[in-house]
């Protein structure tokens, strides 16, 4: 990962499951451990954010899903067509990347306190962040190109809503996207 002020790694074994307590984390990780593979880093974030809104009896069902799905999913290997295809731009919080990720990502980049640019696969039954060895294959240029121009096809709802003393809030988005978010994320050409 490429920036100007990396964050402090995190002291606690638990970061990267902060949603959940230490005991919660402990047994997440050991319903997971044998589904982990050894030869890919593989983030438990979004699986515990899952299981934290679940009761503990249905982690392990939670659990076989998610690996099902994941096993469903982009394994790598494409080739640079099909990267540039289906890649977006994507903002992560910069305290998503565990050290493992962020070695393997080393193309991310902080664009903002607290936000990562990386780049993400989206496919038809999941969306994968890309590697390094992904980011070779097609290049990190035409990677921001692709995936730029891929996330601004991406639909954004408007919607306004009022709210306490008829102050209007404005909501942008669409419901269930990925992408919503990282439109933020194109730069302004000095043309624009």
């Amino acid at each position: 990962m490429t920036h100007d002020s990396a964050p402090a790694p995190p002291d606690s074994p638990n970061h990267e499951l902060s949603m959940l307590t230490a005991a919660q984390a402990a047994y997440l990780r050991a319903l997971a451990a044998p589904r982990l593979d050894a030869d890919r880093v593989t983030s438990l974030r979004n699986l515990g954010f899952l299981c934290r809104r679940e009761p503990e009896s249905r982690w392990p069902e939670l659990v076989a899903a998610h690996f099902a799905a994941l096993r469903e999913a982009s394994q790598g290997g494409e080739s640079a067509e099909e990267l540039l295809r289906g890649t977006h731009a994507r903002l992560l919080p910069a305290d998503a990347l565990t050290p493992e990720l962020a070695d393997a990502m080393r193309y991310a980049r902080v664009v903002a306190d607290g936000l990562v640019l990386v780049h993400a696969l989206d496919g038809p039954t999941s969306v994968r962040v890309l590697t390094d060895r992904d980011v070779e294959r097609a290049g990190l240029g035409e990677l921001d190109e692709a995936g730029f121009a891929n996330l601004l096809r991406v639909p954004v709802e408007h919607r306004e809503v009022t709210v306490e003393r008829g102050v209007p809030l404005h909501s942008l988005g669409r419901l269930g996207s990925s992408w919503t978010g990282s439109t933020t994320s194109r730069p302004r050409s000095s043309a624009g």
